[in-house]
């Protein structure tokens, strides 16, 4: 589910963002600009939801980490709305903007708990890995940024601006960290696949040996006369069965005796 959530706000969040820190509005337009904000806020709003409610689907076996995370990550949410200055919703968005980059950690958890033995596990689970890896410094270096950008602005707020640096650098901190329990899984989706291999090549060697040896030609020489039969052998008891006349079985017998 929150694959899905993620990925589906990944558009409309990007197209937001890039309104609202990359393009020049005039004075006349800050109804657009607040509008976009205010759209920003709708979808962090949604993704901290998302989190409480994942915590509270682990309530059983919470890992101290992730409890840690998500509880610091909700926390910086609820003090945007506490501290609606420039500095806050900035860099709170960044925050918030960068979490879609765990889509595709969350499909390889799902793919893990139902398809552990599909080989599309572990390459899901490896992209997940390094897209949420790779964006890591890029959270880091927009939110510093978009603090020292505006450092010496009026209405800058210094003690919030400080408060989000060290907030990312936790959250990123704790983000890299995290890619050890996604190794950990990574490993052990492909251990089961490498062993569903060699079962099933042992299994296809197996039924080939068996066919191999049901149906053959063997060639039997009885009273100097060479008779050419087919066999359909069972693995167990190899028994086998000829067309051959009583009067000549008699004498091969007779013969042996």
């Amino acid at each position: 589910m929150e694959a899905l959530i993620l990925s589906i706000a990944f558009s409309f969040f990007t197209y937001y963002m890039v309104k609202v820190n990359f393009q020049v509005h005039d004075e006349e337009e800050i109804d657009v600009v607040m509008s976009n904000i205010r759209s920003i806020l709708c979808l962090g709003t949604g993704f901290m939801v998302m989190y409480m409610m994942e915590l509270a689907s682990r309530y059983e076996d919470p890992r101290p980490i992730v409890l840690f995370y998500h509880l610091l990550s909700c926390l910086d949410g609820f003090l945007i709305f506490l501290f609606p200055t420039d500095v806050m919703i900035k860099t709170g968005a960044v925050l918030v903007y960068f979490i879609c980059f765990e889509a595709l950690t969350f499909a390889g958890l799902f793919m893990h708990r139902i398809f552990p033995n599909s080989k599309t596990t572990p390459k899901v689970v490896v992209a997940g890995m390094v897209i949420f890896g790779a964006t890591r410094p890029l959270q880091i270096l927009w939110v510093g940024t978009a603090v020292f950008s505006s450092w010496d602005d009026d209405n800058m707020v210094k003690w919030q601006a400080v408060m989000q640096i060290i907030v990312t650098g936790v959250l990123t901190v704790l983000q890299v960290w995290t890619l050890k329990i996604h190794y950990g899984i990574w490993k052990l989706c492909t251990s089961t696949t490498n062993k569903k291999e060699k079962y099933s090549s042992i299994e296809r060697g197996t039924k080939q040996m068996i066919i191999g040896k049901s149906f053959y030609q063997a060639t039997i020489l009885v009273q100097n006369k060479a008779i050419t039969c087919s066999s359909s052998a069972d693995i167990k008891g190899s028994s086998f069965s000829f067309d051959v006349d009583e009067e000549s079985a008699l004498s091969s017998d007779d013969s042996k005796a």
